[in-house]
């Protein structure tokens, strides 16, 4: 068990099984630690995870461990923001039939995976609602669509508001355009020290320069890029798991087209 962990300000420590970490950093808000090894002398680096204010109550080692390895994709950590997948802007886009097949597939897997789901409109009284087959996958897991007028999700107090009460620290982004609101959402999400994963084929702008060059700078800023197939087989994590049978025949699909 976790243990000795209560108190996640600065000089605490947690413990996962025999291994103790020392917190050496934590906000007002108790969100971000950064714990490092208490078993080596020489510290090569540090990891940053962000916890609830009191998790160590409850995380567990798996989960506690999950959150150390930052850089992997956690079925217990992991939501879904779907952006702007409107009826008025999406057949503007390059390959748009290929990004709203992608973005079904992430929703589709994230049925599988229970991941908590949110999406957004920008303007929609101008731009349009969400298309249809997307907004049927959101109606089935009862996710919130939120209005919004700034390009980042993370510029309206409503979706922020929606992205504590969720209270997961990995976002898994998709939608339109991925040069402007995927882009700018990326950016503040890894500015408030969420773990972004970009799945760069459920992304798309109208100009291939524009998605190209806007995946090179989240990447550049700390988003992880990455495919869709390859963020639904992280969270799978292994093969002998009744999850992993219903992903296999969405992967299937998504190899026949």
């Amino acid at each position: 068990m976790v243990s000795d962990g209560r108190d996640l300000a600065a000089g605490g420590w947690v413990s996962v099984g025999s291994q103790k970490y020392r917190i050496f950093r934590s906000t007002p808000m108790g969100r971000v630690i950064e714990v490092r090894s208490s078993a080596r002398t020489e510290v090569r680096g540090s990891i940053s995870c962000r916890v609830r204010w009191a998790a160590v109550d409850w995380l567990g080692p798996r989960r506690m461990q999950a959150m150390l390895n930052a850089a992997r994709l956690d079925v217990d950590q992991a939501m879904l923001l779907v952006i702007d997948l409107q009826e008025k802007l999406l057949p503007a886009i390059k390959k748009h039939d290929d990004v709203l097949f992608q973005a079904q597939q992430l929703l589709r897997g994230a049925a599988i995976f229970e991941l908590p789901v949110l999406a957004t409109e920008q303007y929609p009284q101008g731009i349009g609602p969400t298309v249809p087959p997307v907004a049927e996958l959101l109606a089935e897991r009862e996710a919130a669509v939120l209005a919004k007028e700034a390009f980042s999700v993370c510029g309206d107090e409503a979706v922020r508001q929606a992205l504590r009460r969720i209270d997961r620290p990995q976002v898994i982004l998709c939608g339109i355009e991925a040069h402007v609101c995927v882009l700018q959402t990326a950016l503040d999400l890894v500015s408030m020290d969420y773990r972004v994963f970009v799945c760069a084929d459920a992304v798309g702008s109208q100009r291939k320069l524009d998605w190209k060059w806007s995946l090179s700078r989240m990447q550049q800023a700390g988003a992880t890029v990455t495919t869709t197939e390859a963020a639904l087989f992280e969270l799978a994590e292994r093969c002998n798991t009744p999850r992993f049978k219903r992903l296999l025949e969405l992967i299937k699909a998504s190899r026949a087209r």
